[in-house]
């Protein structure tokens, strides 16, 4: 799921290079956006902000590995016939 939010977020930013709202080059920076929410209060943080780090995801986009597991049937157990075994409390 992680990743299928990357693709989309990626997609997004390329999307957003080909209409020129931006380049490659200004999303290696943060914004001032992120910038103003990485201050943080000295009494609250006193070695300051160690949150999640800014990267340009479309730089720093190491493949990720997919799986698309099946369910195993092993896993299940089969449900039982109901005409192979009759109740013995039906009258």
């Amino acid at each position: 799921m992680l990743n299928d939010n990357i693709l989309a977020i990626q997609q997004q930013l390329r999307d957003g290079i080909l209409k020129g709202y931006w380049t490659l080059e200004n999303l290696d920076a943060p914004s001032p956006g992120w910038l103003f929410n990485e201050r943080t209060d000295k009494r609250t943080f006193p070695d300051g902000y160690a949150g999640i780090e800014h990267r340009n995801l479309l730089r720093n986009s190491e493949p990720q590995e997919r799986v698309d597991a099946q369910p195993d049937p092993r896993d299940f157990t089969p449900a039982p016939d109901p005409t192979s075994d009759p109740d013995p409390f039906d009258f």
